[in-house]
């Protein structure tokens, strides 16, 4: 018997290290096929910033200013705009860039790119973690397979360094958090409130799992009378939580209680002020209807995982409802209603607290990605309660939607390579590029100017943009192709390019209104989302 549990395990094993190895190459196999974001070099420069500011601290002023680029022209943290923005990925990523003397845009991106996918990559390990902790290794494997067959989720792995990472760090605080409730050690308290730090630091909403972790140490005291005990560790953490979100944010270095007040300050009303596109009517975000975020995490998931997601919160209330009742309480004390606890207050906490803050947003629901680990630990929960129900048509139901919905979001992922994340399901309205803004990051343009440069594969490429593009895409070109670009008025240029994502209204409304035949295009799912016109326009453009 203890050979063949022994064969079984080391069985498991291997299937586990050929699942995260093969996931892993094929991460860094696709890692050049992904544009470059809007924000990029915004995010670069912000960690220029602040890696003056750090090696200004613990460098000669000589050293600072040989490793860092035209060092002169670099601003001071205190007056830079973005000072109240995280750095735990871009100020490592933009070192490594410097140390490695990727200082042209060509091979800078690249190297950002494959440390967003390995800090991504982290993350879905800890998810991982964090199932096989509270479930089993096999659910644990479940979970990552939710996350990496969410189409937008996989796409931004490899190139946004905010909301991806955020949600990466996420993971992190799970995997934490169900080592902490499976094994309450001091050690695990201090590791918890490190993950805690770094999620705070990337996005200071992360807040809301730190103060949800000191809510679930009260509930823990109250329901196992264990008041002492708890009671130190949430004072350990709250400090030592503290004390590393300082230390890993270098703003907060000086004037610590009035930098932190303007950072969490910022927080619910930001100074991005702009229009956004949403159910086919234009608002300002700063004034969202109440249900943006929930619609939107409603047409950009897979539908199975939302179907999974409902059912495990229905299993969640049932259970705990009943415990409650019955006033089984130690019952609730266990890691893994514990958990399910923590991960519904910081779902419906953080949505609701933006609802009622009346928070600005920006374009989707990226903003709030650290809700979708919390989310896929219900739809995991949900397979799990199941496993031994009386309710066999259920569970036989639940497993082959499950199935049939993996095997088709695998396939939407290869079909939409390399645009995943502009995804949209069945309840989405269409045609989306009238009802959402679809490719707001801008990533998908380097596939027109790709396309362009074989169309023409001499000379100069007289280019123009009929949509509101940023030009991170044409930067992060190779040199020799970026210096064949050229960028004109419509009126002159040989190609118009437009992915439907307008300044405002009006924008909106005339991109929707060319009628020229595309010579290019790029559809998910058959709705276009970029198009490129041959010949100038009709009246003079961007």
């Amino acid at each position: 018997m203890n050979a063949r549990l022994g064969a079984a395990f080391a069985r498991q094993r291997l299937f586990t290290w050929g699942f995260f190895l093969t996931v892993f190459l094929i991460g860094l196999f696709i890692t050049g096929d992904y544009g470059v974001s809007c924000d990029e070099p915004l995010d670069q420069a912000t960690a220029a910033v602040n890696l003056k500011y750090v090696l200004s601290k613990i460098c000669t002023p000589e050293f600072v200013n040989s490793f860092i680029p035209d060092c002169a022209s670099v601003s001071d943290l205190s007056v830079w705009r973005d000072r109240d923005y995280g750095v735990v990925f871009h100020l490592p990523a933009y070192f490594i860039e410097l140390a490695l003397g990727a200082t042209d845009p060509y091979d800078a991106y690249r190297v950002r790119h494959i440390l967003n996918f390995l800090y991504c990559f982290f993350g879905l390990w800890c998810l991982y973690a964090a199932g096989k902790n509270l479930f089993s290794n096999g659910y644990g494997i479940l979970l990552a397979v939710f996350f990496i067959l969410s189409p937008r989720f996989f796409a931004e792995s490899f190139y946004n360094g905010k909301d991806l990472v955020v949600a990466a760090f996420a993971c992190m605080n799970l995997w934490t958090l169900s080592r902490l409730l499976t094994r309450d050690s001091l050690a695990n308290v201090l590791l918890h409130a490190l993950s805690a730090a770094l999620l705070i630091d990337n996005r200071v909403i992360g807040l809301a799992f730190f103060a949800t972790t000191l809510g679930i140490m009260a509930v823990k005291a109250l329901l196992k009378r264990d008041y002492v005990r708890q009671g130190v560790h949430a004072l350990v953490f709250a400090v030592a939580g503290a004390l590393l979100v300082v230390a890993f944010f270098p703003y907060l270095w000086e004037d610590t209680l009035a930098h932190f007040a303007e950072v969490f300050g910022n927080m619910s009303v930001f100074r991005h002020d702009a229009e956004v596109l949403y159910q086919g009517e234009f608002y300002n975000d700063h004034h969202l209807p109440w249900n943006y975020i929930p619609v939107w995490v409603a047409v950009t998931t897979p539908l199975f995982i939302l179907a999974l997601f409902a059912l495990g919160l229905a299993f969640f209330a049932r259970d705990a409802g009943l415990k409650l009742w019955r006033r089984r309480f130690k019952e609730l004390a266990v890691p893994l209603p514990l958990m399910l606890l923590f991960c519904f207050v910081v779902i419906f906490g953080s949505v609701l607290s933006v609802i009622a803050l009346h928070s600005s947003l920006y374009n989707g629901w990226r903003q709030m990605y650290f809700i979708y680990p919390p989310m896929l630990f219900f739809a995991a929960h949900a397979l799990w309660s199941l496993r031994q129900s009386r309710l066999s048509l259920l569970r036989t139901l639940c497993w082959a939607v499950t199935g049939a919905g993996s095997l088709w979001m695998f396939a939407v992922l290869i079909l939409t390579h390399p645009v995943q994340n502009v995804y949209f399901n069945a309840l989405a309205l269409k045609p989306w590029t009238q009802y959402y803004d679809v490719d707001y990051w801008g990533s998908a343009t380097h596939l027109a100017y790709e396309w362009m440069l074989k169309d023409q594969p001499l000379g100069e490429v007289n280019f123009c943009h009929e949509s509101y593009i940023f030009k991170a895409n044409r930067t992060g070109m190779r040199p020799e192709d970026r210096a064949r670009m050229n960028k004109v008025t419509c009126d002159l240029a040989d190609y118009r390019i437009s992915n439907f994502f307008g300044r405002d209204q009006q924008d909106y409304l005339r991109l929707q209104q060319i009628k020229d035949t595309p010579a290019f295009k790029v559809s998910v799912l058959g709705q276009d989302i970029l198009v490129v016109y041959k010949g100038p326009a009709r009246t003079s453009g961007r």
